[in-house]
């Protein structure tokens, strides 16, 4: 299904306040926790396969988007009305280093939309440089093959399992400004 990205009319955008409705309907998954009770207490148990997506769909759907932040870069990418990616930036040091966090609605999965989204953010950052290039982080499941593709496409690479989450996989990459503001 995957779609010519130059092609999709994405309005991109600052997250503001009033997209809080868009955020808790977002659906980055089509799976749900299961609530299990061992006779004692009840256990929230996630499908294995979405191990990596719902926590990601809860954090979204309770999010705040804060224009005043600056140290924070906050785009949703719309199609009409429908939110259909979100992507945040947190600063690690002005203009120098920012890690990544990324969704795309299940629905638009394979269309081109995340590489839509990722463009964009990275024209975000581009003029913030005050050097050559800027740099970027991300911590991707190990299981996550989508994000590891998307991450590989536009210049991360692999560097190690996270030490603190070893189900995670820590990631970096350079933007170079000029790519992304001509």
């Amino acid at each position: 299904m995957h779609t010519n990205p130059d092609k999709l009319n994405l309005e991109m955008r600052t997250a503001t306040y009033r997209d809080r409705g868009a955020l808790q309907r977002f659906k980055c998954t089509t799976a749900s926790a299961v609530v299990v009770y061992d006779g004692i207490k009840p256990q929230v148990v996630q499908p294995t396969d979405s191990e990596f997506e719902l926590p990601v769909q809860d954090a979204i759907t309770d999010y705040k988007p804060d224009p005043r932040n600056v140290r924070r870069i906050e785009r949703l990418g719309f199609l009409d009305k429908e939110l259909v990616t979100v992507m945040l930036a947190m600063e690690i040091e002005r203009g120098v280093a920012y890690e990544l966090v990324y969704a795309v609605s299940v629905t638009w999965r394979g269309t081109g939309a995340a590489d839509v989204m990722v463009k964009d953010m990275f024209r975000q950052l581009a003029p913030l440089s005050p050097g050559p290039d800027i740099e970027v982080f991300a911590r991707i499941h190990r299981d996550n093959r989508r994000s590891q593709a998307l991450a590989s496409r536009h210049g991360l690479e692999y560097v190690r399992p996270d030490p603190e989450e070893p189900w995670h996989e820590q990631w970096r990459g350079l933007v170079v400004p000029e790519r992304y503001t001509a």
